[in-house]
């Protein structure tokens, strides 16, 4: 059985990584619109795509339930943090 304290440390860990994922993709897509190809965009386009398969895959030696509310706590970030960019829910 799993742990209150599982599932929020999950939740949590989600949504700061989905923050963290849109705010890395926001600065990404501003590096390609003002430099055109960089080594500093190019590098952290990779970046954004293999820490969120690390802390994915870390979640999933846990177990099913927290992979899932990992991801439901990355579609949150990504909500909260596009709600603080745009002021829009998307």
């Amino acid at each position: 059985m799993i742990s209150l304290l599982m599932i929020g440390i999950s939740l949590v860990c989600g949504i700061a990584l989905g923050a963290v994922f849109f705010w890395a993709l926001k600065l990404n897509s501003d590096l390609y619109v003002s430099e055109g190809f960089s080594w500093t965009g190019l590098i952290l386009h990779i970046g954004r795509f293999g820490l969120v398969g690390s802390v994915f895959w870390v979640m999933s030696n846990f177990g099913a339930l927290p992979l899932l509310i990992c991801f439901g706590g990355f579609l949150i970030g990504r909500v909260v943090f596009m709600k603080l960019i745009t002021g829009v829910i998307v």
